[in-house]
């Protein structure tokens, strides 16, 4: 479950904001001036974020390989227009 503090109450015991995140598994969504500005989340939940991220990405990377080999042509760029993208 996600908790809201404020900045404040954050800043006020940083050490045991930082522990209830870590030793007790606590998401925490710091509010300040009535918006949400972050969250601190356990690592172990970063981690899955950072993995589910890559399948994404992977997925995505997939989809596109799959297009591109039903069809050649598509996502191509001559030469040319890619040295004038570049700059070169």
């Amino acid at each position: 479950m996600t908790k809201h503090i404020t900045a404040s109450e954050a800043r006020a015991d940083f050490r045991a904001t930082l522990n209830r995140v870590a030793y007790q598994h606590e998401r925490l969504v710091i509010t300040r001036h009535n918006d949400e500005e972050v969250a601190v989340i356990p690592v172990e939940d970063l981690r899955l974020l950072e993995r589910l991220e890559r399948r994404a990405e992977d997925a995505i990377d997939g989809e596109t390989a799959r297009r591109i080999l039903d069809d050649p042509a598509e996502g191509r760029e001559s030469w040319e227009d890619l040295k004038e993208d570049l700059g070169l």
